[in-house]
């Protein structure tokens, strides 16, 4: 496993164990009791005066990642295949957007959490993760579990919005709406759990 590899491991635990502290349902991601103990072993490596940066470093990550994507690759691939924007077709805008959210998902998302908690890693003095033999494994689990949900959410864009297309709705603002809740909820996600870490904290004190 490489330095990023075991980032990405070490902030998606902490990620993932507030959530199941606060009782927060993760569907899609599901564990193992000992796979449990271990993201919560990992969880408790990362130092609580960086939790706050690597969220914030996460998100903007994230949506730095969003605009790169939509400005320097789908905007000049869309005017490289169709100069004309009224001959482009529905379906293949809306396959290209489908295809968009599967990189944001599936690659965006590991490396923003990853880039995030190198910054607070970085800020916090925090040393390498110890790896053990079944962190491997582990990791694999979880990319496994973001691409599963990536390809999901991603293709569920495509028949929502050819059937609106087809009943003469304007279909342009639902992949808008979707990429704005999506970058809403990972950052209110994020603040939610932000401040249950810190009342677990308190009460811990």
């Amino acid at each position: 496993m490489s330095r990023r590899q075991c980032r990405f491991l070490r902030y998606w635990a902490l990620n993932i164990c507030i959530a199941r502290r606060s009782g927060t349902a993760t569907p899609g991601f599901s564990y193992e009791d000992a796979e449990w103990d271990r993201l919560f072993a990992i969880a408790r490596t990362v130092s609580g005066s960086s939790v706050g940066l690597w969220f914030a470093a996460t998100a903007f990550g994230y949506i730095a990642l969003a605009a790169v994507l939509m400005v320097g690759v789908l905007a000049p691939l869309l005017s490289l295949l169709w100069p004309d924007p009224a001959t482009l077709p529905a379906s293949a805008f809306f396959a290209l957007l489908a295809l968009m959210g599967i990189t944001l998902l599936g690659v965006g998302m590991p490396l923003s959490l990853a880039w995030g908690g190198a910054l607070a890693d970085w800020f916090a003095g925090t040393p390498d993760l110890a790896r053990e033999v079944a962190d491997a494994a582990l990791l694999r689990k979880v990319q496994r579990q973001f691409w599963r949900i990536a390809i999901f959410a991603a293709l569920s864009v495509i028949p929502v919005s050819l059937l609106m297309t087809a009943l003469g709705a304007e279909a342009g603002w639902v992949p808008t709406i979707l990429n704005l809740a999506a970058a809403a909820s990972v950052l209110l996600g994020m603040i939610a759990r932000a401040l249950e870490r810190r009342r677990l904290r308190r009460d811990q004190q």
